[in-house]
């Protein structure tokens, strides 16, 4: 079920709510059914976020149920894994194993502002930047992370000029990340060469 998603003005028709586990359970089951796409995946991390502002859902029966100044959703699940967070990364995971354009849509994603480039981030170095690295050593000559840069930038090299220089600013993005998680270990030859040139 894809969602049409806009940001909405207040309104006297509004309806303001807080959304239980067994809510945020149902917009997940909803987004499911057919995978999840791009305007999906936008509406996930702006939920996984600090507040949503006026976010109008729009469902297939037309019907539309506002969500306004909600607070970030990792207190509804405790200790629990949280099933937002899960299906977010299982829609990013995806898209990173489908070439270029898996790698494009997750540019694309990027693109739409601060919260997904941020949480997009998370998910690269955390997820699969971090395996890389590991096996990693000055004896292999670093070859499983140059491979993974070197896919990224196989991908990355078939876009048009302006995205390729968008896609180098987001993969520098996750290597300043990952060197800064391990603690300025991850050599600057790495990966200073990835920053187009201002």
């Amino acid at each position: 079920m894809a969602l049409a998603l806009a940001e909405g003005n207040a309104a006297s028709s509004r309806i303001d709510i807080k959304l239980s586990p067994d809510a945020v359970t149902a917009i997940l089951d909803a987004v499911e059914k057919d995978g999840v796409d791009s305007a999906e995946l936008y509406f996930l991390t702006e939920l996984a976020g600090s507040s949503i502002i006026a976010l109008r859902i729009r469902t297939a029966d037309d019907t539309d149920t506002a969500y306004r100044d909600m607070p970030g959703l990792a207190r509804l699940w405790g200790d629990d894994a949280d099933p937002v967070r899960e299906t977010i990364d299982a829609a990013y995971g995806k898209l990173w194993g489908e070439g270029v354009g898996g790698y494009e849509a997750l540019l694309k994603h990027h693109s739409i502002g601060e919260t997904q480039a941020e949480d997009l981030k998370k998910f690269a170095v955390s997820q699969m930047l971090d395996a890389e690295w590991d096996k990693s050593k000055v004896q292999n000559a670093y070859k499983p992370i140059r491979d993974t840069i070197s896919g990224l930038f196989g991908h990355n090299n078939t876009l048009g000029e302006d995205e390729q220089r968008a896609g180098r600013f987001m993969v520098h993005s996750w290597f300043v990340a990952l060197d800064n998680r391990h603690g300025d270990a991850v050599p600057d030859f790495l990966y200073a060469w990835m920053r187009p040139k201002d």
